[in-house]
């Protein structure tokens, strides 16, 4: 969990770095170490309350743990298209004259480009790049805060005593 817990920041600040001109290799590296970290880390907190609770309060601990393993990335969700919608009206403010995020969520990003000049096509997509980097900060801040968890959680072996 711990070494997930470390991971976690650097990869997801791997992602803040994104651009138009990113290459396709770099965007199916880091997000793949990014699902590596995942998959390592995800079992982690299962082994954990195993080991940590009373035989009779396993299966409890689990069930909490699991609804909050899906619980926080249904409202990341959330949060994420907010944060989103709102920075690519900001950023294409000025190149798409009118633009509102509720234009944005009913047309979608492909047909607000669109909707720009060809001189200015390149600008809308750096808009929007930008608009994806900075919404890619929570992930960053989010991931951070998985380390708090790790440190705090009480250190025992998984090796069963021998009879």
């Amino acid at each position: 969990m711990l070494f997930s817990s470390i991971l976690s920041p650097i990869f997801a600040g791997l992602i803040t770095i994104f651009g138009v001109d990113t290459s396709f290799v770099r965007l199916i590296l880091c997000s793949g170490a990014f699902g590596f970290r995942t998959g390592i880390g995800f079992n982690a907190p299962i082994r954990a309350v195993q080991t940590a609770l009373a035989t009779d309060d396993v299966s409890l601990g689990i069930s909490i743990m699991l609804f909050a393993q899906h619980l926080g990335p249904s409202i990341s969700i959330a949060i994420v298209q907010v944060i989103f919608t709102n920075q690519l009206s900001s950023n294409l403010a000025q190149i798409v004259p009118g633009l509102d995020p509720a234009t944005i969520e009913s047309q979608g990003l492909s047909d607000v480009v669109g909707q720009v000049s060809s001189a200015q096509h390149l600008t809308a997509l750096e808009g929007a790049g930008k608009s994806f980097s900075e919404t890619s900060y929570l992930a960053v801040g989010l991931t951070c805060a998985t380390l708090i968890g790790s440190l705090l959680i009480e250190w025992r072996s998984v090796k069963q005593k021998g009879s």
